[in-house]
């Protein structure tokens, strides 16, 4: 019907329509009028009869170019009409006509033909303008992760990853390719995961793009991507090793915003291996380094803001080196700069660490105050990374208040899911948390199968920031029902306050040292316990309204 519709028009009017089902289902009498060599004004008339008298199209608002141009705008009344009309114009007419209307869309454009990336990657894709296509399509998916549509910056740079894969290899072409790697890896992160085998990939290649061109400044996001890889792949040392790489490369270039980002990338892994000490440094450095107004931009360039990880980390190695209220202040101050930044990728990296922070400080109902929006943030994002994280937390948060069974369920999907996306790090601090909610629902068994899968993490991985908690939970575990063995639990007691002295990890030496004296308490040698007890507890100097040093309070007081 559509067909023979089409057919009884006089010709002047079915090629106005077919050079509009060109420009889409909406289109502009300018844009047709240059792919006619037409006057606006003419093309205008043809569509008000084809409106009115023939009631194919309907009428948009007026708008307005760069250049000033004042152009009518239409639409096909059904994009089953466009679809037709457009399948009837030969091929080699419709690859003049795009390319055609393309030009005159971006010289109408001018400088601001960005902004229209979108419609001319089309035109020129289906004109197959392969460099303006790849440069629009370019375009398209930068404006995309300005909006925060990873998806969509996806689609458009996998589609000039295609278009440019035939060309003949030239350094131009390896520098386009490389160009569209670095702004697909954080896109890629955001919606895959930091280790998914697709975000190795395409570093990887990257990286050899970059050795290909020589000594080229565009190494320097690759390290990045490559460091955020292997370190949630859990290979630390490795990521280690491409932070310090990094740092010296930013050093090298005195590029201020790079330097921020190596100190965090070397940060991480140190506060992951257990050197809260040397990774609090760092943190404090990239903090001291950042400017809201300069480094604005980072999050779109690197995929997420430096101040919030700096913040978030230092608030995590505060805690563990004894200062929970400065470790609170730094986690408020993460979730405020990520809120102001309005970059959602942030905002659940922020949130959701700082419900790791809460769960450090055994607060399950600020626990969830934050897992609640991330998990919504994520699950609207689509962050599968995030979603993993947020689904554990919450069920830490419910096993907490009671709910073992429910609660369990949920750590057990979220390190499902994390493991799905191909992260292995912050395993050990979540096993270690799965094995303490067995042990409240009076698992023993299954909390002492958990803490063993723990200690081959920190074998076979060696992340160590939990793993004095690891060995005071095996303790505890030991004293538990008829065969308790008291011996083996002291020694378990003793290592993890080794450990703790060693990292210089003040709140997991209070947990050990709490443990230990109540063992002792209970074998007689009350005065050991209060003065190994009193020395420990007395060093802090705030966070007393917290459960760990309340709880180190009231025995202390039960010693007296």
């Amino acid at each position: 019907m559509i067909e023979q519709q089409i057919a009884r028009l006089p010709h002047a009017e079915r090629r106005v329509l077919e050079v509009a089902s060109v420009d889409g289902v909406e289109f502009t009498t300018v844009a047709v009028a240059a792919g006619l060599e037409l006057d606006a004004f003419t093309v205008e008339e043809y569509c008000e009869s084809l409106t009115h008298r023939h009631h194919l199209l309907r009428t948009l608002d007026m708008a307005t170019w760069p250049d000033g141009t004042l152009v009518s705008r239409y639409a096909f009344r059904h994009a089953l009409y466009q679809h037709v009309v457009y399948e009837r114009i030969g091929v080699a007419r419709r690859l003049a006509l795009h390319r055609q209307i393309g030009t005159h869309l971006e010289q109408a454009y001018g400088a601001r033909a960005g902004e229209m990336a979108a419609p001319l990657a089309r035109h020129f894709l289906q004109g197959q303008d392969a460099p303006r296509a790849i440069q629009y399509l370019r375009h398209a998916a930068e404006n995309a992760i300005r909006r925060h549509a990873q998806n969509q910056a996806i689609d458009y740079l996998t589609r000039a990853l295609q278009v440019l894969d035939p060309l003949p290899e030239t350094p131009e072409r390896a520098e386009q390719e490389l160009l569209l790697l670095i702004l697909l890896g954080p896109a890629c992160i955001a919606t895959k995961g930091y280790a998914a085998a697709e975000v190795e990939q395409l570093y990887l290649r990257a990286r050899q793009l970059c050795h290909t061109l020589g000594d080229t400044p565009q190494l320097f996001p690759v390290l990045v991507g490559l460091r955020r890889f292997y370190q949630v792949r859990g290979a630390l040392q490795t990521a280690g090793e491409l932070g310090q790489r990094l740092l010296t490369m930013a050093q090298r270039y005195t590029n201020p915003a790079w330097l921020l980002e190596a100190h965090f990338g070397v940060g991480i892994a140190l506060y992951y291996q257990g050197d809260f000490v040397n990774s609090y440094a760092h943190c404090r450095q990239g903090i001291a380094l950042y400017d809201a107004k300069q480094h604005r931009s980072h999050a779109l360039t690197f995929g997420q803001d430096p101040a919030v990880v700096c913040h978030i980390y230092a608030a995590l190695d505060g805690w563990s080196l004894g200062y929970p209220e400065q470790a609170l202040q730094h986690g408020h101050t993460s979730i405020t700069l990520a809120q102001e930044l309005r970059h959602p990728f942030s905002l659940a990296f922020a949130l959701l660490h700082s419900a790791v922070l809460h769960a450090a400080r055994r607060e399950p109902s600020l626990v969830l105050q934050r897992t609640t929006p991330a998990l919504a943030l994520a699950q609207a994002q689509a962050y599968a990374f995030w979603m993993a994280w947020g689904t554990f937390l919450q069920g830490w948060a419910m096993a907490a208040q009671g709910d073992h069974a429910a609660g369990i369920q949920h750590m057990h999907r979220g390190l499902d899911a994390a493991r799905a996306t191909g992260a292995e790090v912050g395993h050990l601090g979540f096993l270690t948390m799965l094995a303490e909610a067995y042990g409240a629902a009076g698992q023993t068994e299954q909390g002492l199968s958990v803490l063993d899968a723990a200690r081959k993490v920190i074998d076979e991985h060696g992340e160590r920031y939990y793993e004095a908690e690891v060995y005071r939970l095996k303790g505890e575990f030991l004293l538990d029902g008829a065969t308790s063995r008291p011996a083996e639990a002291a020694a378990c007691f003793q290592h993890a306050l080794d450990i703790a002295r060693r990292q210089r990890a003040k709140a997991f030496e209070l947990r050990a040292t709490t443990s230990l004296c109540r063992l002792w308490q209970q074998c007689g040698k009350r005065s050991e316990a209060r003065q190994l007890l009193a020395e420990v507890y007395h060093w802090f100097r705030e966070g007393f309204d917290t459960p760990d040093l309340q709880q180190a309070h009231r025995l202390l007081a039960s010693l007296a």
